[in-house]
């Protein structure tokens, strides 16, 4: 059992390190090795602030705006919330065992495929939401 504490320190990290948001029209079932969306539609991924809930302490809430001019034509059908830093999971530690590919920059913390939405017009806005409680 992971206790209140490590959860929220869990949610902290998550929220400094993993601070973009990705959209795309993929619409496979995520593998667990997926560091990227399917088929991303937006050319920059998006800085987001998540919110870290005070009630809780451990549930995270990722948002975004999204204006139509940037989906314009799009169908929007996978989210993916990605890391922002340098540092690397998953080294043991030791210098010669580092590799860039345990980095957390540019690689997929959570991917959700949803129903289908759009084409969009260039005068849409889309706000996307996705919440994660650390269990």
């Amino acid at each position: 059992m992971i206790v209140d504490t490590g959860r929220r320190a869990i949610a902290e990290f998550l929220r400094q390190y993993f601070t973009q948001m990705d959209l795309g029209d993929g619409t496979d079932i995520t593998n667990p090795a997926q560091i990227a969306l399917d088929n991303p539609i937006i050319t920059t991924k998006q800085t987001i602030t998540p919110v870290l809930h005070a009630d809780t302490g451990y549930t995270l809430e990722f948002t975004a705006d999204f204006t139509g001019s940037t989906l314009q034509g799009s169908t929007l059908s996978e989210i993916g919330i990605f890391g922002t830093s340098s540092i690397a999971v998953g080294a043991t530690g030791h210098e010669e065992d580092w590799d860039s590919n345990n980095e957390i920059k540019n690689k997929l913390l959570v991917r959700e495929v949803i129903d289908a939405l759009g084409p969009f017009s260039s005068t849409d806005i889309v706000t996307v939401s996705v919440v994660i409680e650390v269990i």
